[in-house]
């Protein structure tokens, strides 16, 4: 199966490869899902980069009680897509590899 990738490579720049995981919550009735706003006003799914020795799932439930401060339950996986991207932040070209896994907030 091929991978959908985004973005254009330029062929003369050194990209860093970057992994990670996003979240797919919807709400009950499953015509809205959760993103994060960003204090530029861009707008991302719930997620972000795996840590070494950190699976898929270690990581997206980081991040859903870093970003959003609620616990998740893993369902199902969605699947993955690249994007490359340059990051004015860190002055840096990246290869992002997302994972994306449908999740539900956590009955607490």
């Amino acid at each position: 199966m091929d991978i959908i990738t985004f973005g254009k490579k330029e062929e003369d720049k050194e990209y860093i490869w970057r992994p990670a995981v996003y979240g797919l919550i919807f709400n009950s009735q499953k015509d809205k899902i959760a993103i994060i706003q960003t204090g530029d006003g861009k707008y991302f799914l719930p997620g972000g980069g795996i840590e070494i020795n950190e699976m898929h799932e270690e990581c997206l439930r980081r991040e859903a009680i870093e970003e959003m401060g609620m616990e998740i339950e893993i369902r199902q996986f969605v699947g993955r897509a690249q994007r490359y991207f340059y990051s004015p932040n860190e002055l840096r070209h990246y290869l992002n590899e997302g994972y994306f896994i449908y999740v539900i907030r956590a009955n607490n």
